[in-house]
């Protein structure tokens, strides 16, 4: 028999659940997930008022939520609330959801608030973000375990309460869990990339007063330029217009050799024949021929680099050929109709890489009016002569532009450099080679460049007086704020300021912060030149004296030993020392930045370089700038280029790269003389 209670509908189940508010509709009603699952749960406008309206900002919101299913499964919201910690129900539900459910399944239903608040309550043992695999651990019964705690430490509901509200939304906490690692000092290394990581997803989010963090005085140098991109105003700008400035230097000074080689035409060849041209009347040697040849496409490419400057470029050379003119005597090239410039080929050694052969000069060149001749100087790599055709020994070799320079210039560079600060240079009687500083690009070589460089030092100029600031300051290449007049005006104190640790690997190729800054000092107006670009240049004296200066920065290399060989993947904990040595271990051995070239003076054969890329110390050398002295005093076929070429070679960290940037500071470095003041 039918009753009527047999045909009565049933009334649908309801569960809770915790959910997370995904969306309001303009119209009043919204959705929200379920925590731990992927359940959508619909909220009408009923729903919706009674956790605030649509203008409470909801979105983001935990909420506890009594659910009912259709006849489809899609769930709906009967009853709702804001989740509230201090009922034990909620709590429960938040609890047994989080404990239950992958970490990874729970951070992407609202990103990791319930896991921070269950760690947040949890023992020490657990409380650290490694915590989030363990809340997926089979067996565990982190519920109950968790539901003890709150109830053992009434104390501390309040502040647990007000971390849930800061972190509502699911916006702060992993700044606020990296904060905490980096504060605890555990796995630092990590620690710091989590909270870079954390500020570059929601630069937003930056916490009020950060700028004031006392740990930035502690941050390696890589997190300060990753944070610093987010925090200095227009260094971003600054760096990419120096990159580009970098790269386009670097493409018209450095040439495809074989390329090179392959353009070369049949007058070119037939040149070549008349300058190896025997006197006996026998063929010559094909060695011969290749330096020959390869003398010609250094011509080519001193020709195609001043061309690439803008500057009008006339062949001379070829005109021996036809023999209408004798200017091939005394010039190679001819710029502009008014200057004459005879090409120098340096061709490096057979297995010599970028060292290169003695570099002859029998005497600086006058055309016919008197005017001297500029020397272009080129290196080229070892040549040979197969087939008929000129080819190198390596794939991808390449033909390099060191510069120009001339007898007036070279004399007054090696007048000023003799005894300066020390460092002697000895010439000999007779000028037979050039050393490695007498080369320098023109000035239109360095327009881009400057124009970057005047721009940083803007940014620079109006950073605030915070200890991040400070901090991003300290990492600048000691000698670049040296000779901006850095010194003490750079180095604006903060409030709470301390002493920077000389165990953060900053500077000059991990060199202490501030080391040579502080020893240098301000730089005084007496020592200043114009520059080019409107910028600053150093006088010699002066420039001598932050090359010593930076050179003494740098500490020796210990004996080899066990102890500073770290085996692949191993933890490398030396209390004080980690930083300096992480970061002289992260350049590539080629690239380790040397004291000398850093400071935009020379490069000696490689003697200061092993002081810069190589291990912590376990004491101070007692004379650190010895070596330099030493190397720059050695005659001059010791004195050989950097591989960007010459003597402007300063390597710093500013933005991060996987590789150094090469900064060309000789105009604000090495400075061209200038009037009897710099002589």
């Amino acid at each position: 028999m039918i009753t009527p209670d047999s045909v009565r509908p049933k009334r649908p189940s309801t569960r809770p659940l915790v959910a997370c508010v995904d969306t309001i509709k303009p119209r009043g009603f919204g959705f929200a997930q379920a925590l731990g699952s992927s359940e959508s749960i619909f909220l009408n406008e009923g729903r919706v008022r009674e956790l605030g309206g649509p203008d409470a900002g909801l979105p983001g919101m935990l909420v506890t939520l009594t659910v009912a299913a259709d006849a489809q499964g899609r769930l709906a919201a009967a009853k709702a609330a804001p989740l509230r910690l201090d009922d034990a129900d909620a709590a429960s539900l938040l609890w047994a959801a989080c404990g239950g459910v992958a970490a990874d399944l729970a951070c992407g239903t609202l990103p990791a608030v319930p896991p921070l608040l269950v760690m947040a309550m949890a023992p020490a043992g657990i409380a650290r973000p490694a915590a989030l695999r363990a809340l997926a651990a089979p067996g565990a019964d982190l519920p109950a375990r968790l539901e003890a705690f709150w109830a053992a430490r009434p104390n501390w509901r309040p502040a647990l309460l007000a971390l849930f509200g800061e972190l509502q939304g699911g916006r702060a906490w992993p700044v606020g869990w990296a904060v905490r690692d980096v504060e605890q000092a555990t796995e630092n290394a990590a620690a710091w990339a989590r909270l870079c990581a954390a500020l570059e997803a929601r630069p937003r989010d930056w916490p009020a007063g950060f700028d004031a963090w006392p740990h930035w005085d502690h941050a390696d140098a890589a997190s300060i330029q990753r944070v610093g991109l987010l925090r200095i105003s227009n260094s971003r700008v600054a760096g990419q217009q120096f990159a580009a400035a970098v790269v386009e230097q670097r493409r018209r000074t450095v040439m495809d050799a074989a390329r090179l080689f392959e353009a070369l035409t049949p007058d070119d060849h037939a040149l070549a024949g008349l300058w190896c041209r025997r006197s006996d009347g026998n063929d010559p040697f094909p060695a011969e021929v290749a330096q020959m040849l390869t003398a010609r496409a250094a011509e080519k490419a001193a020709a195609a680099y001043l061309n690439g400057l803008g500057l009008a470029v006339a062949d001379v050379a070829i005109e021996q050929l036809a023999g209408s003119t004798d200017a091939w005597r005394v010039m190679d090239l001819n710029v502009d109709g008014m200057h004459g410039v005879d090409v120098k080929n340096i061709r490096r050694s057979k297995y010599g890489r970028l060292q290169s052969s003695r570099w002859k000069v029998k005497r600086f060149k006058r055309d016919a009016s008197g005017a001297p001749v500029l020397l272009c100087g080129v290196s080229s790599p070892h040549t040979k002569l197969q087939y008929g055709a000129l080819s190198s020994q390596d794939f991808g070799d390449s033909v390099r532009i060191l510069g120009v320079t001339s007898a007036g210039e070279f004399a007054g560079l090696r007048r000023a450099f003799s005894h300066a600060g020390g460092i002697t240079v000895r010439t000999g009687e007779r000028l037979l080679e050039l050393p490695a500083w007498a080369w320098d690009y023109p000035i239109a070589h360095y327009r881009q460049r400057d124009a970057a460089l005047l721009q940083l030092r803007e940014v620079v100029a109006g950073l605030p007086s915070t200890r991040l600031a400070e901090r991003w300051r300290r990492g600048l290449p000691a000698v670049l704020l040296a000779l901006w007049g850095g010194g003490a005006a750079a180095s604006r104190p903060h409030a709470g300021a301390a002493a920077p640790s000389a165990a953060v690997g900053d500077g000059l190729g991990g060199a202490p912060a501030g080391a040579a800054v502080g020893v240098v000092g301000p730089v005084r107006a007496a020592d200043m030149g114009p520059g080019a670009g409107g910028g600053p240049s150093l006088r010699p004296g002066r420039a001598a004296a932050v090359v010593r200066q930076s050179a003494a920065a740098f500490p020796p290399r210990p004996e080899p030993g066990r102890r500073h060989v770290a085996r692949p993947g191993a933890r490398h904990r030396r209390p004080g020392g980690d930083a300096a040595h992480a970061a002289a271990r992260a350049w590539p051995p080629g690239c380790r930045p040397a004291a000398a070239a850093a400071a935009g003076l020379v490069q000696p054969d490689g003697a200061v370089q092993w002081r810069a890329g190589g291990h912590v110390p376990r004491r101070p050398a007692p004379d650190a700038a010895g070596p330099l002295r030493r190397a720059a005093s050695r005659s001059h076929d010791r004195l050989r280029p950097p591989p960007p070429g010459v003597r402007r070679a300063g390597i710093v960290r500013l933005w991060p790269v996987d590789l150094p940037e090469v900064w060309d500071l000789h105009r604000y470095a090495l400075c061209r003389v200038r009037g009897p003041a710099a002589a």
